[in-house]
């Protein structure tokens, strides 16, 4: 198990990258339930969280609406879990990173990413993602706002590389990138 969160029912929400799936920790219980994935079982495919299939999720993050971020190194795709235990597609492309063809910034579904290992919230409500194969520091925006937004539930990524430096920025408020020098 690794990246815990305490919700505000105090419980505990963690993955499990070798089991496949994410789970819920009981306090009071001390129970543990699983609230997406198929344990043991690999795949990508989104719907309801008991019929969705992840290859090795690595983090999650909850955004203000009750949406639960979830980072799947091996699909190379960032998935929500609504409320209404239902796993949508946040971003990654269907055909997930390919060495040698990069990263790409943009709509949840042109935006590539290479390995989600960590997610963090920030104050704007929107997220920052440790993306470790793609070597960056990523800006996610709250996937609630788009779902609500657009019935698809894209997301835009932001890339954030060492040493900063502005390259371009797309006033429809797309995506910035910020590149390393």
């Amino acid at each position: 198990p690794s990246n815990l969160i305490e919700l505000p029912d105090k419980t505990v929400v963690f993955v499990e990258e070798v089991g496949q799936c994410v789970r819920q920790f009981h306090p009071k219980s001390r129970k543990v339930t699983t609230i997406a994935g198929m344990p043991g079982k690999a795949g990508k495919r989104g719907g309801h969280a008991d019929r969705a299939l992840f290859r090795g999720p690595t983090c999650c993050c909850l955004d203000d609406d009750g949406v639960l971020l979830i980072g799947d190194l091996g699909n190379s795709r960032l998935w929500g879990l609504t409320p209404d235990d239902v796993v949508h597609h946040v971003a990654g492309t269907v055909l997930g990173y390919r060495p040698g063809k990069g990263l790409a910034d943009g709509p949840g579904d042109v935006a590539v990413i290479g390995g989600p290992r960590s997610l963090t919230r920030l104050h704007d409500g929107s997220f920052l993602m440790v993306d470790s194969i793609g070597n960056a520091i990523r800006r996610v925006a709250s996937p609630s706002s788009t779902m609500h937004a657009r019935k698809a539930f894209a997301s835009t990524l932001e890339a954030v590389h060492r040493q900063c430096k502005l390259l371009r920025y797309e006033t429809q408020g797309l995506f910035t990138l910020f590149r390393g020098t």
